[in-house]
């Protein structure tokens, strides 16, 4: 009777405080006005899918797609002008994009270099290239298809420049007709569009139908053959995952905000992502450094070297690193880290301005 008892007790205590809950992950938030969130997932897969969605003038700036697998705790970033999941949920194809700006004398070998290797790739002659360019203020920029499997190992090179239905943003019918098909708008010759099906396992191109550009009403795409959670009359959403692991989605005017709960550590496997994160960030993928240090910080809470490395990401990714310092750092571990920040140079930069270091004399007195 005891121990049935405890057992009992022990249960209810769990129930009430999820061992979970001690474990949030923030993956990522934005702000409605300048970008539009959609969030699609497999519970099957263990596969969470967020795209992020540029609002405003059109720049010829790429959206951006997070792509985190709970089976392998890996996380993806895909920076593209659209991103769809094939049916099965196990490949994806996305439009990559190319930028190429002014042409100034000093950077000109550069620019001819860039041009050169986009023709290369796309088989495609300077006369189409020059015919098919999207105008984003003062930058051209190109489309390109490229699938692959979740992990990002190529499953098909599609040399082919994909069209751009809209003069003032990213527009393209992506769609996938069974596992095998796609079909989707590309540019095959000098003002024509052409609406192509590709055999995703010969590589082949059929061509569907042929026609001058046209006027095209920009839609907002589904990206993935699940509910948008996003989309839902629910502004505050909870999902299961995958085993164990929890995906919050909370909406208002101000702000949307992605969250991962979940009560594993892995602290063989946070290393490895640290590592990750610290090669993004000396390539200066700054963005990418901080998914990778988060996705670390959730897998090991308790090393002191990985929840510092998260504070550099936060900073070098544009954000401020002092509420999570407070969090995170408590007594001689706080004043360890003040102390590091006071001489690490990946701080230098933000030092320079005047609300940082307001805020770190008064976190760190």
């Amino acid at each position: 009777m005891v121990r049935c008892l405890l057992g009992c007790v022990c249960l209810v205590l769990f129930c009430a405080s999820p061992v979970w809950a001690l474990n949030s992950w923030t993956l990522v938030k934005g702000d409605p006005k300048t970008s539009r969130v959609s969030v699609y997932h497999s519970f099957q897969e263990g596969v969470l899918l967020v795209a992020i969605e540029n609002q405003g003038p059109f720049t010829c700036q790429p959206n951006r797609y997070l792509i985190f697998n709970a089976k392998t705790n890996q996380i993806r970033q895909i920076k593209a002008s659209q991103l769809l999941f094939g049916p099965d949920f196990k490949s994806l194809v996305y439009l990559s994009v190319t930028q190429v700006g002014p042409a100034p004398a000093a950077r000109l070998p550069r620019w001819e270099q860039e041009i050169r290797a986009l023709s290369e790739r796309t088989q495609a002659s300077p006369a189409l290239l020059e015919d098919t360019a999207t105008i984003g203020g003062k930058t051209r920029c190109w489309q390109q298809p490229v699938l692959e499997d979740l992990e990002g190992n190529p499953k098909q090179k599609l040399e082919f420049l994909a069209a751009n239905l809209c003069a003032e943003g990213w527009c393209n019918e992506l769609q996938f007709e069974d596992a095998d098909h796609l079909r989707l708008w590309a540019k095959l010759e000098r003002g024509m569009v052409d609406l192509v099906r590709l055999n995703l396992t010969s590589g082949q191109v059929e061509r569907i139908k042929q026609s001058k550009p046209f006027p095209y009403k920009a839609k907002n795409l589904e990206h993935a053959p699940r509910a948008n959670l996003a989309a839902s009359e629910k502004p505050n959403q909870q999902v299961n995952l995958a085993p164990g692991i929890r995906l919050i989605l909370e909406q208002s005017k101000k702000a949307w905000v992605v969250k991962l709960l979940g009560p594993d550590q892995a602290p063989a496997l946070a290393g490895q992502r640290l590592q990750e994160a610290q090669q993004a960030q000396g390539q200066g993928e700054f963005d990418l450094a901080l998914l990778k240090a988060g996705l670390a910080h959730w897998l090991n809470a308790k090393d002191f070297d990985i929840r510092y490395f998260h504070l550099i990401a936060l900073t070098q990714a544009g954000g401020t690193p002092f509420l999570d310092l407070e969090k995170d750092f408590a007594g001689a571990e706080r004043k360890k880290a003040c102390g590091r920040i006071h001489l690490d140079d990946a701080f230098k930069e933000a030092k320079q301005n005047k609300t940082f270091s307001v805020q770190f004399a008064k976190a760190c007195p």
